[in-house]
Order: C-alpha cells, then structure tokens, then sequence
C-alpha cells in the first residue's frame, strides 16, 4: 500500500483505532529494536519505517485534537 492510502485509511479511522495502531507499530519499533540488538534482524530499514509510521500516526491525532 501507498503511503498515501495509509494515511488516507488512518484518518478515516477514528481515535481509539487510531490510538491502538500507535500502540502496535509503537510495540513493532520495540520488537525490532531488541532483534537489531541481538543482531537478528535481518531488514534494518523497518525501525526507520516503524518510527516514520508513529510520526504520522502522531501528526493525524494532533490535527484531529485541534480540529
């Protein structure tokens, strides 16, 4: 999927879906972060995405709250 399609997807949710996806890809960042540790990581590049997804998942709950 698009960047675009997900974030289209993620601001018609409304807010306790969108809190429990912050919450899963918050939980995917920690995961992968420990495997990167442990040296069992095989794709780096998801913590980039995994931090990427909870900035824009951030950025849709702001602007919800002052809208």
């Amino acid at each position: 999927m698009k960047i675009t399609e997900e974030i289209k997807n993620l601001r018609s949710l409304d807010s306790a879906k969108i809190a429990s996806e912050l919450k899963d890809n918050q939980t995917k960042l920690m995961h992968n972060s420990l495997k990167s540790a442990a040296g069992k990581l095989d794709n780096h590049s998801l913590i980039k995405k995994n931090r990427r997804n909870i900035a824009r998942i951030k950025t849709i709950i702001k602007a919800k709250m002052e809208s």
